[in-house]
This record gives structure tokens, sequence and C-alpha cells, in this order.
């Protein structure tokens, strides 16, 4: 039966969990997952699915919630040195440059085609995106400094219809997966020795929601 015991043990197998991108369940996956099994419990009380309101019997996760801090320009400008270091430094600039520049998630970037970006003469344009986290597609805007990281690597691919972020076969392969594109930010990060602050690719968007649009608005790389 399930109880305040199970429970625990539960929140004791969540830390030994490892997710997709190989690394452990953070504090805030952990959570998240803790938080949705709590409604749960609740719903199923309150229509009476079980007799035992077990809600309050879940525990909290064990530790403590990472301190982020904003991912400064000039770690971001080490990140794009990196990029353009490796054999597919096309690719790699321009997923950084779209991860920074406009706050995507890697699952976005990795579902878009080339055929989802508009670009104008200025370099400023959008990106219409087909896949979201809340299964509603939506449109980004590019300002100037992110279209000028992009435009090179558009006409290069070429083929509206092929994948904006192939994987490492080139062009005209499948798909950067939403992992490959977190673990390609990681290695990058790595390589550019801003690992500390670049932890991976949810930092980027956490760099462009903070420096971006509340501080630096259009200043550019």
């Amino acid at each position: 039966m399930l109880g305040a015991d199970e429970l625990a043990a539960l929140n004791v197998h969540l830390e030994a969990v490892i997710s997709e991108r190989g690394e452990p369940l953070g504090y805030n996956s952990r959570l998240d997952v803790l938080r949705r099994l709590r409604q749960v419990l609740r719903w199923a009380y309150l229509r009476k699915y079980v007799p035992v309101d077990l809600a309050d019997d879940v525990p909290a996760p064990r530790g403590m919630a990472p301190v982020r801090h904003p991912v400064e320009l000039e770690a971001l400008a080490r990140l794009l040195a990196a990029a353009r270091q490796g054999e597919t430094a096309g690719r790699d600039v321009a997923l950084v440059a779209l991860l920074a520049g406009t706050g995507v998630r890697c699952e976005e970037a990795a579902a878009l085609r080339v055929k989802d970006v508009t670009l104008y003469a200025d370099g400023s344009g959008y990106v219409a995106l087909p896949v979201t986290k809340l299964d509603e597609p939506r449109t980004v805007a590019l300002d100037g400094a992110t279209g000028a990281l992009l435009r090179p690597w558009l006409d290069t691919v070429g083929d509206p219809d092929a994948p904006l972020f192939p994987s490492r076969n080139g062009r005209g392969s499948r798909p950067l997966s939403p992992a490959g594109a977190y673990k390609l930010v990681v290695r990058l990060a790595e390589a550019a020795g801003v690992r500390a602050q670049i932890r991976g690719a949810h930092d980027l968007r956490r760099m462009f929601a903070t420096l971006w649009m509340r501080k630096l608005p259009g200043a550019g790389y």
C-alpha cells in the first residue's frame, strides 16, 4: 500500500535517476516531479478514487535549489568563439545564437526547418516555431545581431525543407535531437572554459530573459 514510507523511498530514488542528458536529475526537476505527484494524489482523494489524502505525505526534495546567475556577455562571446572552432562551426554558431538571442528551448530549436526562419535585409526577422512546450505554434523575433549570426548558416544549408540544425552527419541528414543540442552547448561551454556560468542550454534561455529583456535589449553580441 502506498504511504509515507513509500513516498520517502521515491524521493531517494529520484536522486539516483539519470536523465536523457546523462546527468542526475537536478533539484528543480525533482521538485517538479514531487509537486505533480502531490497534485495527482490530492485530485484522486477529492474525486474519491482513493480513501486517504496522501498529498501532504509527499516529501520535499532533499538538498537546495542551485543559485543561478545570469550569463555574462563575456561568457557568451567565449562560447561563440568555441563554436567557431569545430567541424560544424556554422551550425554550432547558429544554434548558440538562436538559443541566446531568442530564449527558445532545445526541443523547439531542434524541430526547426530552414523555411521556419525569415530574415530581412538588416538581419532582423522572425522564427516560426512548429513545436513548443504548450503544443501551440508561436513566433519569436530575431534582432539584427542574432540574424547576422544565422544568415551564413542559412545560406549554406539552402534547402528550405532541410533541418535547420542537422545532426553531425552534415547537410540533408536527420535533425539534431534536443538532447544533442543540449550536449553540444555543454561541450562548447567546457571548451570555452565557461562551464561554471553555462551549465546547459537553459542558462542561455535564462540569460535572454534577464540580460537581454531587462538590462540590455538590442545591445547585440
